[in-house]
């Protein structure tokens, strides 16, 4: 399998591809001026135009990723990442500066940062005590926990929770858009013995620290499994797709959660199939609900020879 796009169009769904190859693309700060120009910020557009869902590949242990941190008496407290390179950080400071602000002066509330602080006390882990709870993962709203390190169902992974937000368009603040930000965590197959986490370990004033949720969210089977990690990821595709259908939403921005360090050894074989998992996720969320989207943005780490097809 070459992994290339493939001519596709689902249904009357129209495809397109963002190539994860060219930074350009990508939702972030950096491209807000390259919005328009060709292989440019072409998600970035629908967010500023489109009643959207835009997918967000996050952390089973913590949503929000490093945006979401505590201050010392331990209220929440966004932080932004303009420079950072992973996919949820990165959207996540885009859409913090683009939300329609509600109130004026100190209060001023963004209420990206009122859904996160909500969304990080329902979904998550519970902080690190030393023992076999420091792998369950919680979701509150559904009442269910899981040991990701050692579950190989991957209905565990079925774990999307988002909300709808406005925002206002910088070149036109009259332009005012509803999105639905929508999160979902993938497996993390990197193994625990990878050096990576020794580097993270390294430059941590102590063990405890370093037990974060990245260490905390290593799934073994899928780790053993390219299947059940494959599984795992289409999974929470579809779960983030089928509540996007629910709401009415017609088109959709999906993420690639679990294919950079997170895909650990199986990095190279997901990343050229990416493309082909999303539409086979596209495909059964179909299967569920009679409605479709008009359109949707489909990452890929192959250039496409067209960007689209309709």
């Amino acid at each position: 399998m070459s992994g290339c796009p493939h001519p596709v169009k689902v249904g009357a769904t129209c495809i397109h591809y963002m190539d994860l190859n060219i930074s350009s693309s990508f939702i972030s700060v950096k491209n807000i001026g390259n919005r328009g120009r060709a292989w440019g910020s072409f998600a970035m557009e629908w967010i500023y135009k489109k009643k959207v869902g835009v997918m967000i590949a996050s952390n089973l242990g913590r949503p929000g990723g490093a945006c979401c941190q505590e201050t010392h008496r331990g209220k929440f407290e966004f932080h932004s990442h303009p420079d950072i390179k992973t996919q949820e950080e990165s959207v996540l400071t885009f859409i913090h500066r683009i939300v329609l602000q509600r109130g004026g002066g100190r209060s001023s509330t963004n209420f990206l940062e009122t859904q996160l602080n909500w969304m990080t006390q329902m979904f998550g882990m519970d902080t690190p005590r030393g023992d076999q709870g420091d792998f369950i993962a919680y979701d509150k709203l559904k009442r269910h926990s899981f040991n990701v390190r050692s579950s190989c169902d991957p209905d565990d992974y079925d774990r999307e929770i988002g909300s709808e937000i406005d925002v206002v368009d910088a070149s036109n603040k009259n332009q005012i858009n509803k999105i639905y930000i929508s999160f979902i965590a993938g497996p993390n197959a990197c193994p625990p013995s990878d050096g990576v986490w020794n580097a993270r370990l390294a430059k941590s004033s102590n063990r405890l620290k370093g037990f974060d949720t990245m260490f905390r969210t290593i799934s073994t089977p899928a780790i053993n499994s390219y299947r059940v990690f494959r599984d795992m990821i289409i999974t929470a595709l579809v779960s983030s797709l089928h509540k996007m259908l629910s709401l009415g939403y017609e088109y959709a921005i999906m993420a690639s959660p679990s294919s950079g360090i997170y895909a650990g050894h199986h990095q190279e074989r997901i990343q050229k199939e990416y493309n082909i998992v999303c539409i086979e996720a596209l495909e059964q969320a179909y299967t569920m609900l009679p409605q479709r989207f008009r359109e949707v943005i489909v990452p890929t780490y192959y250039k496409p020879a067209v960007r689209s097809y309709c």
